[in-house]
Formats: C-alpha cells, structure tokens, sequence
C-alpha cells in the first residue's frame, strides 16, 4: 500500500492475517509512521527561515556602513546563494552557516561580541589600566 491511502477491509485483512480490527489499528499507530502534509511542511520550512533570517540580521551588521541588513534582504540572499534549509538541524546553527555564504552575495560579517568587567574598588585600584599586570 502506498504512503497516504486508505487501505480497504479486504486489504486490511490480507496485510494483518488473523487480526483484529482494534489489534490492526493499535499495530498500525505503534508502527507507523506520521506523514506531514504538503502545506504543513511548507509552512514549517517558512518559519525556519524566518527564524535563522532573523538569527543572522541579530548577529550582523553591514561591512560599508555598520548598520544591520534589514530581515527581508537576508532571505533574499538566502535565495540568491541557494540555501538548502535542513530541517532536522537548529536554526542557530544553520545561520552560522548561512552567515559565511552570504558573505558571498552581501558586504556583511559577524558583530564582535562586547564584554562589559566590573570590579569592586579594590580590585580596580589594583589592575588598573596604567600599570603593568606582569
């Protein structure tokens, strides 16, 4: 029986010899597997590039001008280096992939991460930026 059809009684009948109507269904549900429809996957394949679209416009800025590259152009460059989404796989990570092919199509790189140190008074007086810490 193909994936998708309903299979009749008498298939039924000749697929699970001896059993059950309520036995085939409980086999059937523990051993089969869920089928996604068409407009289901489209839709969860839209939002996973939403997702790492925006994930990339977060991390980036524009090389030229230090500004961020607006969402819509990100997916737009996605299109144009011809990402393959892999569904299975986190949208952080695939946009840290992304992020390196659109560096082919987009004047774009990753924003340096800022750390902000507070010390306690003491400490600072310490190592201060005008000594020398060796």
């Amino acid at each position: 029986m193909s994936k998708g059809l309903v299979a009749g009684k008498q298939e039924l009948e000749n697929a699970f010899e001896g059993m059950k109507r309520e036995q085939i269904i409980k086999t059937i549900l523990s051993l089969g597997e869920v089928q996604i429809a068409e407009l289901e996957r489209g839709t969860t394949n839209d939002s996973l590039v939403k997702d790492i679209a925006n994930i990339v416009a977060e991390k980036t800025l524009n090389v030229k001008n230090f500004t961020r590259f607006p969402v819509t152009v990100i997916m737009k460059a996605m299109d144009a280096v011809h990402y393959v989404l892999k569904p299975g796989e986190p949208a952080k990570k695939q946009a840290l992939v992304v992020i390196k092919q659109l560096q082919k199509v987009l004047p774009i790189r990753r924003i340096r991460m800022r750390l902000g140190l507070m010390f306690p008074p003491e400490v600072k007086d310490k190592y201060s930026a005008d000594r020398d810490m060796g």
